[in-house]
């Protein structure tokens, strides 16, 4: 084999080496983002209905 032939095995470009990584990145982002935002619902739905429970406890005493 000489310097000029080409190599018996075929090197895939990054297109044709993994043409699902994008999507599964995007979709990985997706799914954490979401889990973020409701995380940070939920803490703040608690903190509102922390306040209004300490706000009614002490206007019934």
């Amino acid at each position: 084999m000489d310097a000029k032939s080409t190599p018996s095995h075929h090197t895939p470009s990054p297109a044709e080496k993994s043409p699902h990584k994008p999507v599964r990145m995007r979709r990985w982002l997706i799914i954490i983002g979401g889990a973020l935002a409701l995380l940070v619902v939920v803490i703040v739905g608690f903190n509102h209905l922390r306040s209004e429970g300490i706000k009614n406890y002490f206007a019934s005493m």
